[in-house]
């Protein structure tokens, strides 16, 4: 399976024209963070972003190219990951910047095993005006909650999957809201991330 946009049934090429739009500015402002966060001459051995950098770009990158088959649930369970690891990354980084990498992997494993991310709401959100932290804190909870949902069975996914199949609405035969929908989810989970990746950057 190789779909190109061309071959897309006309009404679904601009909501996926869109969705390679936001992939293509996620990308860019994680190039701009790991650049400037490379001046720092310790990034090498201290940044976990030096690695973590690959993973955002596969899962960012993996969100389109999933969506163009008709693949959506999958396409949405990237977007859980991103905005999990931006959640760790920034709290690990903070925590002990300058700590290595690998003592970073052993002093930190428990956060790094755990799907909870409730260490976000310790985090230093210095970039944002106070008056917003608590708002952005809830939207991450309830945007985490919302795509947690497609990463294990739950009763939320299967209607949903129920409801969708029943309309006809399958891998192959979504329609453009279908697209458009994860857009909008696209769109604001990889805004949170940004949030956290951005404030992982040297203090």
């Amino acid at each position: 399976m190789k779909t190109t946009i061309e071959q897309l049934e006309p009404e679904l090429r601009q909501p996926i024209i869109r969705l390679h739009k936001i992939r293509d500015a996620f990308l860019y402002a994680l190039r701009f963070i790991e650049a400037d966060t490379a001046r720092d001459p310790e990034y090498p051995k201290t940044h976990l972003l030096r690695y973590l950098s690959h993973d955002f770009m596969q899962s960012v990158c993996a969100i389109p190219v999933l969506a163009i088959e008709g693949i959506l649930s999958a396409s949405k369970r990237e977007t859980r990951f991103v905005l999990e690891a931006a959640i760790k990354l920034c709290c690990i980084q903070q925590s002990d910047y300058s700590l290595p990498i690998s003592d970073k992997m052993q002093h930190f494993q428990a956060l790094l095993d755990t799907s909870n991310i409730a260490m976000g709401k310790s985090v230093a959100l210095s970039m944002l005006p106070e008056e917003v932290r608590n708002e952005f804190n809830s939207e991450v909870g309830r945007t985490y909650g919302e795509v947690c949902n497609y990463v294990h069975l739950t009763s939320y996914q299967l209607n949903e999957r129920i409801k969708l199949t029943d309309a006809g609405r399958v891998s192959g035969k979504e329609s453009a809201d279908d697209i458009l929908e994860l857009c909008g989810l696209s769109e604001r989970v990889l805004s949170l991330a940004l949030v956290y990746i951005f404030h992982a950057a040297p203090p």
